[in-house]
């Protein structure tokens, strides 16, 4: 029902993981002809105890809170697929939001054209073709994963924010009148200051569209486009917006997981402003430019703030099958931690 994610393996193609697997099948030190048997008898616990795991694993749906009254439910819905070098297993996430949900899209296979990837425990350079050492973890994350935490955001209409003359740092600036000598958004249109002398405009921020992620092997870009809607203040005495403006932004992040959250560095950010409509004469170019000035450092904001909260991704820590004392069990010892 889902976009899968990774889980781990030391080789590629890797899926969506959090927890390392060490597997250890030997015979002990028997008599040659005794071989085949310890070895049959190796196959039939490897076959019983990769049951169980499976079971297990099948049976662990993951409510994980991400804040704002938002959630993912992990579940791991197919079996994981063992080798003797790997084990790799996908899990599917679903976005939940009060009564809303969203599924994100199924990955039919895992490129570095829509997800990105993660080595844990030690650095490696982000290269797909790196050769991957030996027990180390690796997590895919499918794009369609934020997109759809990014989707539901925007449709519960939770991105948004309205900046009033309440704000000692900018209240003077959002004047529809002021003197010759001063500078107020009335300078700018001659209808505000003829039509609504000596009020306030409120500037109210919100998602014009769903923002988007987009992967692209070691590069991760956040698409945004906010609108700001210009109002007499208090908005809600006077909800028809006289004026909008649409910034759409581009975000570059390097990804990183911290805290058992899958989070970014923002790296650099580009706006480009338009305008959509007005009912108080043409927006001039001047006053575009250095809103957008303004905005991008409101932009840049609002983007790490989302950063730091991060997806929370699952982590299974601490499991463990094997004999009663912890050696093997007729040569074989599994042990899943």
């Amino acid at each position: 029902k889902s976009a899968q994610h990774p889980f781990l393996s030391p080789f590629p193609p890797p899926s969506f993981c959090s927890f390392s697997i060490c597997v250890r099948c030997f015979a002990t030190t028997a008599p040659l002809k005794g071989k085949s048997v310890v070895f049959k008898a190796c196959e039939a616990a490897q076959s019983i105890l990769l049951t169980n795991f499976n079971n297990f694993l099948l049976s662990l749906p993951l409510h994980l809170p991400i804040g704002q009254d938002f959630f993912i439910d992990y579940a791991v819905e197919q079996n994981p697929n063992f080798t003797s070098s790997y084990v790799e297993a996908e899990a599917a996430a679903e976005i939940l939001y009060d009564d809303h949900s969203c599924h994100p899209e199924k990955m039919e296979e895992w490129t570095g054209s829509h997800c990105s990837y993660f080595l844990l425990l030690k650095k490696l350079p982000w290269q797909f073709e790196v050769e991957l050492i030996p027990k180390m973890t690796v997590v895919w994350m499918s794009e369609s994963v934020p997109n759809c935490l990014l989707k539901s955001a925007h449709e519960g209409k939770l991105v948004r924010f309205t900046v009033t003359k309440d704000m000692p740092s900018i209240g003077s600036y959002l004047k529809t009148s002021c003197s010759l000598l001063s500078i107020c958004i009335g300078r700018f249109f001659k209808k505000l200051r003829t039509d609504y002398p000596d009020q306030y405009i409120d500037l109210h921020f919100h998602t014009y569209e769903a923002p988007f992620v987009s992967m692209e092997n070691d590069e991760i870009t956040i698409n945004s486009t906010f609108a700001i809607d210009f109002h007499i203040n208090p908005m809600k005495d006077h909800p028809k917006s006289l004026a909008r403006l649409v910034l759409s932004s581009s975000s570059s992040v390097i990804p990183e997981i911290v805290d058992n959250r899958f989070t970014g560095n923002l790296t650099g950010t580009h706006d480009e402003i338009r305008e959509d409509f007005s009912d108080i004469g043409e927006i001039p170019q001047t006053f575009m430019n250095l809103f957008e000035k303004v905005f991008t450092m409101t932009s840049r904001v609002m983007v790490e703030s989302v950063l730091h909260k991060g997806v929370p991704i699952p982590i299974f820590d601490n499991v463990t099958i094997s004999g009663e004392n912890g050696s093997d069990v007729s040569g074989c010892g599994w042990y899943f931690s």
